[in-house]
């Protein structure tokens, strides 16, 4: 009796020191809220304009699938769209990792930018929605908990991009040879990032820990330790989770009827050498013994070129590099077939896999198939369009972003399917003609930072250096100067285009500030600043009609007390006098409350204007 009652007892004890070690919790984390410690994390916020509720994506929500001591982290494009979806409206999320996102044109050339401007082009009754939630470096844990929050935004279709960063993308805990114990860890770690207690655990733990601040580096996996062999077990692993994770993702489309687009996956194999063999010999490395192969084969010594091969099939017969080496020459003699082989075979080899191979494209085929997903084939396009198959820098740029003309072909693929499937009505009779696109597209008609940042991102992609990393950026042009600044993560590519807009602003270099200007809008339609510096530049240059174009397309968006003055303007210089008047009143309502928003000059033009717009009012009535 005593011992079942002492039992009870303890029972009694253990289930209240539970209870109150739990409640701890809740008033800890209550308490963290309260005080505004941390991150929630809503995927976006509601907004109100005109008496119209918006959503506005949260630009902070990727912060949660990167480890808290990185500070830059990428994050979501700004976009809006309303609460209650108009009825001619279809809304599209793309979601996905550095190709969705547009890598290394992200903020201009990208899937979404592009995407919309076709859908626009083939039928402008529709409102086309199409809200980019791609980032650079996630993989397929983050797309699959971004979709997990879309069926409450009523999304018309899902475009799915996802497979390239499973290996070293982020969240990821790549060391543990478990796959069901990987999935678990890295489930976790999302699941308690929204938690403010896990977020000051991980802020004390980098305090002690004395972790310096990563500004760079996105990637999770450690480079040095992380190598991993083909169809090994750590490989299947990947793909194993990659797949768990499609099927999660299938659950959600399926249970909320969501059509879904997803693409294969491709890689330039001919112009990148492996990343890294595995040598026996850690001394080696492939950069250099390409190096010194390139030298031999340039120097069309044959007999020298092929005794360097077959020493080194003798030292690493294993090796990514040999294969590459192999494949060069392969290609040299014509010999086609066993080039486009043994490219294969040296990405198949290499211990960094960025590259996709090809049992990903199959395994992902036969899902969307399973599935009845909808299906681009953006490999196979690829490779049609490439000499022999080998795809090369005629449409990439490094190992696997394309170049533009690759990611107009991303686009017009997807477009395809959208139109095989019933999903696009066309009014407009066109065809998808790359040549209309590079002359139409404003974004191909690059500014020089764009020209200057895109060239040297790409030399960042390939060679891994800091532009201008030991001159003096006083000595280079501004140009030169942000796009060095934004690439080693210093700015933002926003700010940078904020600032050349401001320089040129202030330069009276209007026609360059406008460039600036058209590049923000582009990506960042809602930019308050860069549009009133934009409405003031047609302003002093007399451009009434344009002022009133740009007033009508972005009502409502913001109001600023210079910009209803230089509307009330316009519209009194075309003869509108009735619209200036209102105008003008708006502009007086809005002085009670933001009285330095016009200079003593412009107050007191606009009492005058106010004054003759009563004036001719009365006289054409």
């Amino acid at each position: 009796m005593n011992k079942k009652h002492s039992h009870l007892k303890n029972s009694i004890f253990d289930f209240i020191l539970i209870a109150f070690s739990i409640l701890i919790l809740f008033f800890i984390e209550y308490s963290l809220q309260l005080i505004g410690f941390g991150e929630s994390y809503p995927l976006a916020k509601i907004i109100e304009k005109n008496d119209i509720k918006y959503y506005s994506v949260n630009e902070n929500f990727p912060k949660k699938y990167f480890s808290s001591n990185i500070q830059n982290y990428p994050k979501f494009r700004k976009s809006f769209f309303k609460v209650k979806k108009d009825s001619n409206a279809f809304r599209v999320f793309v979601v996905g990792g550095n190709i969705a996102n547009g890598v290394p044109y992200d903020e201009s050339i990208n899937f979404s930018s592009i995407f919309r401007y076709f859908l626009n082009d083939s039928n402008r009754e529709i409102d086309w929605e199409i809200i980019d939630l791609s980032i650079n470096s996630i993989n397929s844990y983050g797309v699959n908990d971004i979709i997990k929050h879309l069926p409450k935004y009523q999304p018309d279709l899902i475009i799915l991009n996802t497979g390239y960063n499973e290996f070293f993308g982020t969240p990821n805990f790549s060391k543990n040879k478990n796959y069901r114990l990987e999935y678990f860890y890295t489930k976790s770690f999302i699941f308690f990032r929204k938690f403010r207690i896990y977020q000051l655990t991980e802020k004390i733990v980098n305090f002690f820990q004395e972790q310096s601040v990563n500004k760079i580096k996105y990637l999770s996996a450690d480079f040095e330790n992380d190598r991993i062999d083909f169809k090994s077990s750590e490989y299947y692993n990947k793909r194993k989770n990659f797949l768990r994770n499609l099927y999660k993702i299938e659950n959600i489309t399926d249970r909320y009827h969501i059509p879904v687009i997803i693409s294969n996956l491709s890689a330039n194999i001919l112009s990148i050498p492996p990343f890294h063999s595995k040598f026996n010999d850690e001394e080696l490395t492939d950069i250099k013994l390409y190096q010194d192969f390139s030298n031999y084969l340039n120097q069309d010594d044959k007999t020298r070129v092929k005794d360097w091969l077959q020493d080194l099939k003798s030292w690493e017969p294993q090796s990514a590099i040999y294969y590459f080496c192999q494949a060069k020459l392969d290609e040299k003699n014509n010999n086609y077939d066993l080039s486009l082989e043994n490219y294969s075979k040296a990405v198949q080899l290499d211990q960094f896999h960025f590259r996709p191979l090809k049992d990903w494209n199959f395994a992902i085929k036969n899902f969307a198939n399973e599935k009845k997903w909808m299906f681009v084939n953006i490999d196979s396009v690829y490779n049609d369009l490439t000499s022999n198959r080998i795809k090369s820098e005629n449409i990439f740029i490094d190992h696997i972003h394309p170049n533009i003309k690759g990611y107009w072909l991303f686009v017009k693929e997807h477009f395809n399917v959208m139109r095989k499937n019933d999903l696009l009505n066309f009014k407009k009779n066109n065809k998808l003609n790359f040549n209309r696109f590079a002359k139409e597209y404003p974004l191909t008609n690059f500014s020089k930072y764009n020209q200057s940042i895109y060239s040297e991102k790409i030399r960042k992609f390939i060679y891994g250096d800091n532009i201008y990393k030991n001159q003096d950026l006083a000595q280079v042009s501004i140009v030169k100067k942000f796009a060095s600044q934004n690439i080693n993560n210093e700015i933002s590519w926003l700010k940078a285009n904020e600032e050349l807009l401001n320089y040129y602003y202030q330069k009276g270099d209007y026609q360059e500030a406008s460039q600036y200007f058209k590049n923000i809008q582009t990506t960042y339609p809602y930019n308050q600043e860069a549009q009133l510096k934009y409405v003031s530049i047609l302003f002093k240059d007399s451009h009434w009609q344009k002022i009133i174009e740009f007033n009508e397309e972005f009502l409502g968006t913001f109001e600023h007390t210079k910009l209803s003055y230089y509307c009330g303007v316009a519209y009194y210089k075309i003869g509108n006098f009735k619209k200036s008047l209102k105008c003008f009143e708006n502009t007086k309502k809005l002085l009670e409350t933001n009285f330095y928003q016009l200079s003593d000059i412009e107050k007191t033009k606009l009492y005058k204007y106010y004054e003759k717009s009563l004036e001719k009012i009365g006289e054409v009535g």
